[in-house]
């Protein structure tokens, strides 16, 4: 059975990612499976940039992932603020702070960081 060009990028793409062969064998496997130069100029041409956008997406999902751990220890910082002072931990006298921007800044960013760990 022969693959369709999406199939071989697609098969290519998961053994470079696996590590299973390198990106300058490809040219090779293909050349001995009597594909075309002109098929394969294609095929290395997809699974390039099928590559550089994984690479791009798992970037922006690290970048992500930051993003949403610092987030979240605004927000953390934010409702300790408040609850220490409501309770007395943190000595402000007859008043107390409620630390709402903190709190609020850090869900907003924990939220933006989740989105973009799962894109």
């Amino acid at each position: 059975m022969n693959k369709t060009r999406k199939q071989l990028v697609e098969e290519y793409c998961e053994k470079i990612d696996t590590g299973k062969i390198d990106f300058s064998d490809v040219r090779k496997e293909l050349e001995r499976n009597g594909h075309s130069q002109d098929e394969i100029s294609v095929i290395l041409r997809r699974v390039d940039r099928d590559l550089d956008r994984r690479a791009v997406a798992r970037a922006e999902s690290a970048n992500g992932k930051q993003i949403f751990f610092v987030g979240l220890g605004i927000m953390i910082l934010g409702i300790y603020i408040t609850v220490a002072t409501y309770t007395g931990i943190i000595d402000t006298g007859d008043s107390f702070i409620i630390a709402y921007g903190p709190a609020l800044g850090g869900l907003s960013l924990a939220v933006i960081g989740a989105l973009k760990m799962r894109n």
